[in-house]
């Protein structure tokens, strides 16, 4: 991909192939089987799936951050119930990053994510939209306009927001 020389079919395979490594990280092909029927929620496996087609085009017509971007929206859009149209402008990748994390009551994840006090909404604003990639940027959003350097990844922040989330979301 970075050669920019990967056609969107090596990425789509090389996709279907991470997805089946992590069945096949059990000690026994039921095991992997189970993982994904028992142990995955159905939310969570159905977006997996469908991420599919947006992942594949990445490649030498798209940039890492417009293929994300692209999966942002197309998640907001599809989104049940219906959450409107995507947002825009400043704060608009935040607050698709935050409701793709929170998987569940994105209405009260977002009223809350709108009564942060300021000075915390501009931070997590421009700190999610840092797409960590030198010249890329995203669309929708020109929070971290002109800034360039590492983009951190909360691994754990999408089970914070689903877990606390569920029961607080100013907390989450």
């Amino acid at each position: 991909v970075s050669s920019g020389k990967a056609r969107s079919s090596d990425i789509a395979f090389y996709f279907v192939h991470w997805f089946v490594d992590l069945a096949g990280a059990e000690t026994r092909p039921l095991d992997g089987c189970e993982k994904f029927v028992l142990r995955f929620p159905l939310k969570v496996l159905a977006r997996f799936m469908k991420s599919f087609s947006v992942v594949q085009t990445l490649s030498t017509t798209k940039t890492e951050t417009a293929v994300l971007e692209d999966y942002l929206i197309e998640s907001w859009q599809q989104h049940e119930p219906s959450l409107g149209m995507a947002p825009e402008g400043e704060g608009s990748i935040a607050k698709m990053r935050i409701v793709l994390m929170a998987q569940g009551d994105s209405a009260s994840i977002l009223a809350s994510f709108e009564a942060l006090p300021a000075e915390d909404k501009n931070v997590l604003c421009e700190e999610m939209a840092v797409t960590g990639c030198k010249n890329q940027q995203y669309r929708c959003d020109a929070s971290a306009s002109g800034r360039e350097g590492p983009s951190l990844l909360i691994y754990y922040a999408p089970a914070l927001m689903q877990k606390v989330g569920a029961v607080d979301a100013g907390g989450a």
